[in-house]
C-alpha cells in the first residue's frame, strides 16, 4: 500500500470566494501595515489583506498598489512619490 490519497480538505465555496475577493483589489492602493520582506499585511480602505511586495522590501507606512493576484498572493509594489 503506497499510502492514503490526498483530498482537499478546504470548501470550495470559500476557496473561490477567498480569490475573487483578491482579484477584486487589483490596481486598488492601500498602505503596508507591516514592513514587506517580501511578505506582510496592507490595508486597502477597512480591510487588512496579506501581501507578497514584487521584487523590494517595502518600509510599514509605505503607500502601496496592487499589481496582480498569484494564486492566492496579493502582490503590491511601493508607490513612487513624484
Amino acid at each position: 500500500m503506497i499510502g492514503p490519497a490526498l483530498t482537499h480538505k478546504g470548501n470550495l465555496k470559500n476557496d473561490i470566494e477567498a480569490l475573487e475577493a483578491a482579484h477584486s483589489l487589483e490596481g486598488q492602493e492601500g498602505v503596508a501595515l507591516t514592513t514587506l520582506r517580501p511578505s506582510g499585511t496592507a490595508r486597502f480602505g477597512e480591510r487588512r489583506v496579506d501581501v507578497v511586495a514584487d521584487g523590494e522590501i517595502v518600509e510599514k507606512d509605505t503607500r502601496i498598489k496592487v499589481v496582480g493576484v498569484r494564486g492566492n498572493q496579493v502582490v503590491v509594489r511601493a508607490m513612487r512619490v513624484g
